[in-house]
């Protein structure tokens, strides 16, 4: 009797460690930026959109150096006057990736940037990019809708690799699409707001007298308007087609400021920056702090919990051996 229980215990130790090794083997580790080839042998980019259906767009904003920084890559090293955020890609928040998703965004649609490649999900949800050069994605959404709703994907920065919680790289990552707005179809005209904000105290009079802002309908302009004092700043468009997508955008930034661009349900929201001379420096900090965004971290539980049961047949084990 006392040899069968041995036996069982021994065999559900082997099971327990076959487990843990099946659920490490996809878990794969390797190192950013080891050789200055940018073409990865073993890397996937995997994104399950919540919705289904959809079409996304893929822009490569930067690659990852020799010494695992960002290397800016063309158009966007054009816009490090523009965009400060990009001067320092290796110390933000998830807050600040998020701003710097949606100043982005705006970014290509107004200059009309092309993207890398344009995928479809497949039936399931999902689209798989393997073999993915390494580097950080600016990943848009096309705008869909029902019979009562109109979906829109938020914008994303990805990178591949990315990092784990133990600070590990992590070639084959997996993101959750689940940040998507959702407005219903109203019944007759919609209206926007673009609202001018400056951040520029004790330098207020380094503003130019007034900014140019266009109105984007699908992608193309529809109208421009002038903000300036006398308007306070801000513009509303009204009696606008229901069933398209708005954006407001800021043609040019005014010299020596930056540019954010958020949108908060009806409301543009346009932060002009004043840059303090001598205050922007490039960051070098080796430490990068990743966007983690929606990445999938249950094979981390499941393996503590087979962890703590093969700890516990080893304990019993041992309690029947020294008995």
């Amino acid at each position: 009797m006392e040899k069968w229980k041995k036996g069982l215990w021994q065999k559900i130790c082997r099971l327990l460690c076959a487990c843990l090794i099946m659920l490490l083997l996809p878990l794969t580790v390797c190192a950013a930026g080891e050789s200055d080839d940018t073409e990865a042998e073993d890397t996937s980019l995997t994104i399950h959109y919540e919705l289904g259906a959809g079409t996304f767009s893929f822009y490569k904003v930067a690659a990852f150096s020799e010494n695992g920084v960002f290397t800016l890559e063309d158009p966007f090293d054009g816009y490090t006057d523009e965009v400060d955020a990009l001067n320092h890609l290796e110390d933000m928040d998830n807050e600040a990736w998020q701003e710097l998703a949606s100043t982005l965004e705006v970014i290509v649609e107004r200059d009309s940037i092309e993207s890398v490649v344009q995928l479809e999900t497949n039936a399931d949800g999902s689209i798989i990019c393997e073999n993915i050069p390494k580097g950080l994605y600016l990943i848009t959404g096309e705008t869909t809708q029902d019979e009562q709703y109109i979906y829109t994907p938020n914008p994303i920065l990805v990178t591949v690799p990315n990092r784990d919680v133990d600070g590990n790289w992590n070639c084959h990552v997996v993101i959750e699409h689940n940040k998507t707005g959702k407005e219903e179809i109203p019944e007759g005209p919609v209206s926007y707001e673009v609202v001018k904000v400056w951040k520029d105290t004790g330098y207020e009079k380094k503003r130019p007298e007034s900014v140019t802002v266009d109105l984007l309908q699908d992608g193309d302009v529809y109208e421009t308007v002038t903000l300036n004092q006398e308007n306070n700043w801000r513009h509303t468009w009204k009696e606008l087609e229901a069933g398209h997508e708005w954006k407001a955008v800021e043609q040019k930034v005014p010299d020596g400021y930056t540019m954010t661009s958020t949108q908060e349900g009806s409301t543009f929201v346009i932060t002009n920056t004043y840059k303090k001379p001598g205050t922007t420096v490039p960051n070098t900090n080796t430490n990068t702090r990743l966007p983690q965004t929606g990445q999938l971290w249950w094979p981390v539980l499941v393996m503590t919990f087979l962890g703590i049961v093969a700890f516990m047949a080893g304990w019993v084990l041992r309690r029947e051996k020294d008995d």
